[in-house]
């Protein structure tokens, strides 16, 4: 080596990487999901999110649903949702939402006659012709 020449010194140091995915299905208000029950984040609507906690490679991670969608009611589940930070950004977190289906009847009691037809609110009809349970066809 040449003298008078400064040669630098090389730190290597490992870069803390984000976990995140995508959320597809949103169409309700008031989703959060948690990363490792430490961090909270607050979902608006469908694409990409990523929490702001760095994790270090070799952490575990695990994110869950922490409070389900309303205005319609949802149900997201969540795919890829664990496993152990590496070298990299984690992208491959899949939440899907979809809205919940309930069925809607009753129960028909001291019907004295035939020909009772009830609606519902989305236009669907049940002839009820003794006292019983109903259900209208479309949950």
């Amino acid at each position: 080596m040449a003298t008078g020449c400064v040669v630098p010194e090389v730190v290597y140091r490992e870069i803390p990487g984000t976990i995140g995915g995508t959320v597809s299905g949103l169409v309700g208000g008031g989703l959060v999901l948690t990363a490792n029950g430490a961090e909270d984040l607050s979902i608006s609507g469908d694409g990409a999110f990523a929490f702001l906690t760095p994790m270090q490679r070799g952490e575990s991670y695990v994110v869950m649903v922490k409070r389900q969608p309303s205005g319609p009611a949802q149900i997201c589940s969540i795919e890829h949702g664990s496993g152990t930070a590496g070298e990299r950004v984690v992208t491959d977190i899949k939440v899907r939402c979809s809205v919940s289906a309930f069925e809607v009847g009753g129960t028909v009691t001291g019907l004295a006659g035939r020909g009772l037809v009830l609606h519902s609110g989305a236009g669907e009809r049940v002839s009820v012709d003794a006292d019983g349970a109903f259900t209208f066809p479309t949950p």
